[in-house]
This record gives C-alpha cells, structure tokens and sequence, in this order.
C-alpha cells in the first residue's frame, strides 16, 4: 500500500485517487485544502497577468501547506528565480531567499533535478559560470536525456565566450529535443555571432513559427534583412523586438527623421544611464533642424552620465555651431561651475571647443582647469596645441616656456624644440 505521501503526490492536479486494495478498485475522493492551494500558485504562476511578487507570496504559501511535495519546492524556485532575474529579490548573495531554497529542496530530495537547473540560472545571473556549470553538470548526471540539461550547459559555454562550443552542445540539444525553442533560440545566437548568418536567419525563423513575439528572432531577422538592404522589413523586425536604438538609426537611413526622434527618445527615457542613448537623440532632434532641443538633451545627458566624452564631443560642436557667442557663453560658464573641480574634465571640455573654432571659449575654459593645479601640465599644454592650431606660434612657445623645464614628454619637447629653432616666430 502506499504511503500518505505518495497517496498526495498522485492525488495533486486531480480531483480523486483511485486504489486496488485487496484486489478490489475504489475511488476515494479526497479534497485536500493544502492540494488545493498548491494548485492556485500553480495556475497563478502560469498566468501572464500575474505580478512576480505574487507569484512568490502564492509559492510560498503553497510550499508552506506541501513541504512534501516536490512541485511545490519547484514552482517557488522558479518564482524566486522570476524576481531575481526583474532585480526585484532581496538579498541574493550568499545568504539570500535562493541559496536557503536551493539548501532546503536537496536536503529533501537528493534526486531533484530541477533544483540544479533553478540553481544553474540563478548562478548565471549572478555571473558565476563557472560554479553554473557545475550545477547543469549536476543536473545532467541526474537525466542526460533531458534537453534542458544540455541547453543550459550551451548557454554557460556561451557566457564565457566559448560559442563554437556553445553552438555544437546546443545542436545536440535539438537532436533531443527538435521542438525546443530555447535551442532554437540560442543557435540563432550563436551562428550570428559566429558570422554564420544564413543558419541565424533559419534558426530565427524557426523561433518566430512558435513564438512571433520573440525578440531575439525580430532581431537576427532585422540584422539579416539590414544587411540585404531591406530596411523597411529590418525596421518592422526592430519595432516588434522593441530594439529603439538601432530602429532610430534604420529609421533616418530610410528618412523617417521623425520616426527615429521618437525612438530614440523612448529609448533614452527607458535607459537614461546610457550616454549613447541621450546622443542618438541629440542627433535626431538635430536632423529635424531644433538646435535647442538638441542641445538640452545633451545637457541633459551630462546631468544623468557624466561628461562622457561621446556627449562632450557633440555638446561642444553644437555649441560652437548653432549659438551665437553670447549664449554659447553662458553655456560654457554653467559648465564650469558645475564641473570647475574637475580639472581633467574641463581640459577636454576646452580641447572641443578649440577643435571647433570656439578660441575666446577654449581660453577660458583651459585657464579654469589649470587654475584648480598649478603644477598640472595637460591644460598647459592643450593650450599650446591650441594657439598652434590657430597659427599662433609665439604664443604657442610661450606657453611651452612655463612648463618646459617639468615637462617630459616627448611630444612637449619635440614642440619646443622645433620652436625654438625657428627665427621668424608670429606675433
């Protein structure tokens, strides 16, 4: 006969359980509160609509009611692993919610392969591949047939930038398993980064006949249209994977100038930490002929990245093109203030408005960053390179004379040697 626990782990997801004792069938017909509860998080979890956070409460709960059931260790793990991936688990180092899970299902069933592949993946979100690799090993041993075991030991080879590898195991996967999308998927991947683009195309097209919302599949297919020419087609594969930066560029090619500002804004507003994001954006507003807003987007950009040089560069040029001096001045000294203890920034600030012409600003701009350091050699000497640059060689020497006898780089030398040498210096 079996045991009440085996008795619970049939009757779960049915309604009755029906026995042969002593020969003869009976139907008993159990409704057990705690199976039941462990059937709501089951269907919750398996509702799109459902709220992470939700889903693990629900788990928990149904674990609580079913410490002996197998699934209900599974689906909690796959709950917590769901809030760990969205950054919204608390605690997930060492000591957190996943380890003390991972802990708990082994020491009750040694044999429990899903643990290691919840572990697995929560190990690669953490970036440890290499201990991930140890789990998909461990979950392999346990059914070498299953082709997620294989999957997950391709995505790891993967992550440490083994693709050949990565592509031959997910390869073998599909011989396992033809209809798993996941090795569909990740073949897509690999074959692309491996150059292989005729098999990417296939394998993304195999990937969008299961799933037509598939980013990775929009993706690659946006990639091989690009690269045939076919922009509209490559553009509505970038829309349906929600890829904002690359549409925004696909879009101007096409001349859609409106199109790619307003993927480029979204795409800045969903990652304003990216400066790339805030100069894709710039860029728009600037083929649409709005100076100003090209520029606050820059300036915004400053505020939330940095002086990264990628802004820097462009936020300088537009400066020097599209404002008239007294406003491009005022510019120049809202940035001082709030970057004036920074001289390295300031330098570089100057360094672009030199290149484009700006030399009253340049000036300026050098003299704030050298004020910070009077030992400091750089500003002194983009403010020679500059007076060069403007064909002002005497100034340029006597710049040089300050820091000469400091300075020993070879390219300061070279300058003020050749300088020197010279008998007709402008004035």
């Amino acid at each position: 006969t079996w045991s009440e626990q085996e008795d619970r782990m049939a009757l779960y997801g049915a309604c009755a359980l029906i026995q042969w004792p002593a020969q003869r069938a009976q139907v008993n017909d159990w409704h057990d509160p705690a199976l039941t509860l462990l059937g709501a998080s089951e269907q919750d979890v398996a509702s799109p609509s459902a709220g992470r956070a939700r889903q693990a409460q629900l788990t928990k709960q149904g674990l609580e009611a079913c410490e002996d059931i197998p699934r209900a260790h599974q689906l909690h793990g796959e709950a917590l692993l769901a809030q760990l991936q969205a950054n919204e688990l608390q605690g997930e180092q060492a000591d957190g919610p996943l380890e003390a899970w991972y802990g708990r299902a082994l020491q009750r069933f040694e044999q429990a392969e899903w643990a290691h592949q919840v572990y697995a993946r929560a190990l690669e979100h953490w970036g440890n591949s290499e201990e991930a690799a140890i789990a998909w090993s461990d979950a392999w041993a346990l059914d070498a047939r299953d082709a997620r075991n294989v999957m997950g030991m391709a995505r790891n080879r993967m992550l440490e930038g083994l693709d050949q590898a990565a592509l031959s195991v997910a390869e073998d996967a599909l011989c396992l398993a033809p209809g798993l999308v996941d090795a569909w998927r990740s073949r897509a991947e690999l074959a692309s980064s491996l150059q292989d683009q005729d098999t990417a195309a296939f394998a993304a097209k195999v990937v969008l006949c299961v799933d037509p919302d598939d980013a990775t599949g929009h993706r690659i297919m946006a990639s091989a249209a690009e690269r045939e020419g076919e922009l509209e087609a490559a553009l509505a594969h970038l829309d349906r994977a929600q890829v904002g930066d690359r549409g925004a560029v696909v879009a101007s090619r096409l001349g859609d100038f409106a199109g790619a500002l307003q993927r480029a804004v979204s795409t800045m507003q969903e990652n304003p930490g990216n400066p790339y994001n805030h100069h894709r954006a710039s860029l728009a507003f600037r083929r649409l002929g709005n100076a100003k807003d090209a520029v606050g987007v820059l300036e915004y950009g400053i505020s939330r990245c940095g002086p990264e040089d990628v802004l820097l560069r462009i936020y300088g040029k537009l400066l020097c093109e599209f404002l008239p001096p007294p406003v491009r001045a005022q510019k120049i000294d809202a940035f001082i203030e709030s970057w004036g203890e920074y001289g390295q920034v300031l330098t570089n600030f100057g360094n672009v408005l030199s290149r484009n012409g700006d030399k009253q600003g340049a000036l300026y701009t050098f003299e704030a960053a050298a004020s910070l350091d009077a030992e400091a050699i750089n500003p002194k000497w983009q403010t020679a390179q500059s007076h060069m640059r403007w064909e002002e060689r005497s100034k340029a020497r006597a710049v040089l004379s300050t820091f000469i006898d400091k300075a020993q780089a070879p390219h300061c030398v070279a300058l003020w040697t050749e300088l020197a040498a010279e008998d007709d210096l402008d004035a």
